[in-house]
């Protein structure tokens, strides 16, 4: 594992660290962006040496900036609105009702009683990540019930991962999905209950996947997060 840093030439990441990790399974170089922390990763064969990683990166800056520039960062202390299912929920903050946060799915509103900005924004987690645990505790229980499979538990995280599934049967979240479409929120805990039944990416895993996906295909699921994921961080 080795750590550079490339110099920056306008106002996006460039200048952020760059981590390059060997992997004895890798055929090719890969780069990755941490959606999250917008960090870069490097994957390369163990043959492959750190400067043609560094080279790799060099000639693959127009990409990086691409993406950096596109990159949507959300600040739940003052976001004056919010995507909750795909659809757009207006934040009314009543500092006067301190201490309550409530969605109403008829106005479309959620309201944060907050005493500053740093309040507010650990209420807007709280309340995002309490209806993502309903919503995917209740689709996952359905979809799993169709698979004739059970699971553990349901845990709800923030990370760079959209979902996973342990070999002790917890299906993990990321909360942001909650933003997403329901579309995407349905094709997610598709692809993780699958993992139930089928705890690989086999053939088999693919159409047990699509066989819960109900609203659109696992090509659509998955394009819709390569293009659109950033806009949840």
């Amino acid at each position: 594992m080795a750590t550079f840093t490339i110099p920056s030439t306008n106002q996006h990441s460039l200048s952020h660290n760059v981590l390059v990790r060997k992997n004895k399974k890798a055929k090719k170089i890969t780069l990755t962006i941490n959606p999250k922390t917008l960090g870069l990763k490097v994957t390369i064969p163990q043959s492959t040496t750190y400067e043609t990683a560094l080279n790799f990166v060099k000639k693959n800056t127009d990409w990086i900036n691409l993406q950096l520039s596109n990159r949507s960062i959300i600040n739940f202390g003052t976001c004056p609105s919010i995507t909750l299912m795909g659809q757009p929920f207006t934040i009314v903050d009543t500092p006067a009702q301190r201490g309550s946060a409530k969605i109403n799915l008829a106005t479309q509103t959620i309201s944060i009683a907050a005493k500053n900005t740093e309040h507010r924004a650990d209420m807007l987690l709280k309340l995002l990540k309490k209806q993502a645990l309903s919503v995917f505790s209740s689709l996952s229980a359905i979809k799993a019930a169709e698979l004739n499979v059970t699971f553990n538990k349901i845990i709800i995280m923030d990370s760079n991962k959209w979902g996973a599934c342990s070999s002790n049967n917890n299906l993990r979240y990321n909360f942001r999905i909650i933003m997403a479409p329901f579309f995407i929120i349905d094709y997610l805990c598709a692809h993780e209950v699958a993992h139930l039944k089928e705890f690989n990416h086999s053939a088999a895993f693919w159409l047990t996947a699509q066989f819960l996906t109900k609203h659109c295909t696992i090509k659509e699921g998955k394009g819709w997060l390569k293009e659109h994921g950033r806009s949840l961080y």
